[in-house]
């Protein structure tokens, strides 16, 4: 191989290594926000549904428990059907849970 293609070989990998990394750290900045964001509706939230100290801990908590389950599970159905699908199934479930928590009138 000549210098040349070598050289740009190295940028490409460097490209895409650079590119891999801003799009994890920014997936950790949005799951950041998305923890502010649980944490400023919690009063509000309280209030509304009239929660008390258990309850409240689980509205936080379920945040992080549903991060722990589709991380556990999401490698596998990966390898099995294949990334497009699975995020296209997460968007889908996603849409539908944001749905259903905007139609809620009451904690059960």
């Amino acid at each position: 191989m000549s210098t040349a293609t070598i050289n740009t070989l190295t940028k490409k990998s460097n490209t895409y290594l650079y590119l891999v990394c801003l799009v994890a750290a920014l997936g950790g900045f949005l799951f950041g926000f998305d923890t502010a964001v649980i944490s400023g509706t919690v009063s509000l939230v309280k209030h509304d549904f009239n929660l008390d100290a258990n309850y409240e801990g689980w509205f936080v908590s379920c945040a992080l428990l549903g991060c722990i389950i589709g991380v556990s599970i999401s490698g596998k159905l990966s390898d099995k059907y294949g990334c497009k699908i699975v995020l296209i199934l997460s968007a889908v479930l996603f849409l539908a849970s944001a749905f259903y928590c905007g139609l809620s009138r009451q904690i059960f």
